[in-house]
């Protein structure tokens, strides 16, 4: 569904991420692992056009590179982003109805309510304003915002920030649900442990580059990946 080819992001002269490239299928999810400052935001950031970057970004046979933001997420890539974002004096429909871009506005209702079916504690708190809400529900109000634009590929970045471990269950169970619908899923994560849980595939960044690849299962159990990233 989207592949990435030699991606290359820097900030002025500091190099973020080099040559990165690696490609996810619908109904999978890719993790990228890593200490702080890795690089995995600034590949998110670079795949949706926030910064400069180089490289060639695919999605659905559509070449991105050239794009400016917008475009990108009417082409079929969206981004939750790290620290969730939401528009705190607005409520959480207002938030979704934000998010819903490139579709025609008779479907809207019918993406809210869909958003409602995957998120019943949004459907809850459907009035409220959004900066009211506790850190978990801001995080499913994110994601559900970054999905009403009907994605083909929905990036989460850092998703599991400051969240209490049954929270981070039921964000694994989400990503199941997003993998039967056929979504591509790119989950950066400095939580390894449930990144390789949650993932089909991994690949771990080091100073911008990557450099450990392969199915999550095999790297859970390898013990150099044990030692480094799951305190093991």
């Amino acid at each position: 569904m989207m592949t990435i080819e030699q991606l290359s992001v820097r900030y002025g002269p500091v190099t973020a991420v080099e040559d990165v490239s690696f490609s996810v299928k619908s109904g999978e999810v890719l993790a990228l692992i890593g200490a702080n400052g890795a690089g995995k935001s600034s590949i998110l950031k670079g795949i949706l056009g926030l910064v400069s970057a180089s490289g060639a970004i695919s999605v659905a046979g559509a070449q991105l590179e050239a794009m400016p933001s917008n475009a990108r997420v009417a082409a079929g890539v969206a981004l939750s982003p790290e620290g969730r974002h939401v528009f705190p004096q607005m409520t959480v429909t207002e938030n979704l109805e934000l998010g819903y871009v490139g579709h025609g506005m008779n479907d809207m209702e019918d993406a809210i309510a869909d958003m409602f079916a995957l998120f019943p504690r949004l459907k809850e708190r459907h009035q409220q304003q959004a900066g009211s809400m506790s850190g978990g529900e801001q995080q499913m109000l994110a994601i559900a915002r970054a999905l009403m634009s009907k994605p083909k590929v929905v990036m989460l970045d850092e998703p599991t920030l400051g969240l209490a471990p049954i929270i981070v269950e039921q964000l694994i169970d989400l990503l199941a649900t997003l993998k039967r619908r056929g979504l591509a899923v790119l989950l950066a994560e400095q939580n390894a442990e449930m990144a390789l849980q949650a993932s089909d595939n991994v690949r771990v960044l080091d100073m911008g580059r990557i450099i450990r690849g392969g199915q999550s299962r095999d790297l859970a159990a390898d013990p150099g990946i044990r030692a480094s990233y799951l305190g093991m």
